[in-house]
């Protein structure tokens, strides 16, 4: 029962600026940028991240960023953060400050075309 938290939020960006933005953001606060999968024709991309620190909240965390554009050159932006270890039972908020963070970043940079929707799931 690994706990994950959820968001996502619509910014007036392209995905590309976005992502962009993403790989900047994940720097700032920490997170080892992994890897990214992009499909121009479809008009999404996918970041994925880890956060390797071994703290008293957390073994560490793995992040996924979905940007998917919208027809008037806005992006829909979702977002999870989860614990690197299965085995994880509680998160104690971890998950949550990773994807607040994020969010914080993003909409100080751009517009927010809707709020900021967050979720706490357990797996």
């Amino acid at each position: 029962m690994t706990k994950r938290a959820l968001a996502e939020t619509s910014v007036e960006a392209s995905p590309a600026e976005v992502a962009r933005t993403i790989e900047e953001i994940f720097g700032i606060i920490e997170i080892f940028f992994k890897r990214q999968n992009i499909n121009e024709k479809a008009g999404w991309v996918e970041l994925h991240g880890e956060r390797r620190d071994v703290t008293l909240r957390s073994w560490g965390e793995k992040i996924k960023v979905e940007i998917i554009g919208d027809r008037i050159g806005g992006s829909a932006v979702r977002a999870e953060s989860k614990a690197i270890l299965p085995t994880t039972i509680f998160d104690y908020g971890q998950n949550k400050d990773n994807l607040s963070r994020i969010f914080a970043i993003l909409t100080t940079k751009y517009k927010s075309t809707s709020p900021i929707v967050f979720k706490e799931k357990t797996l």
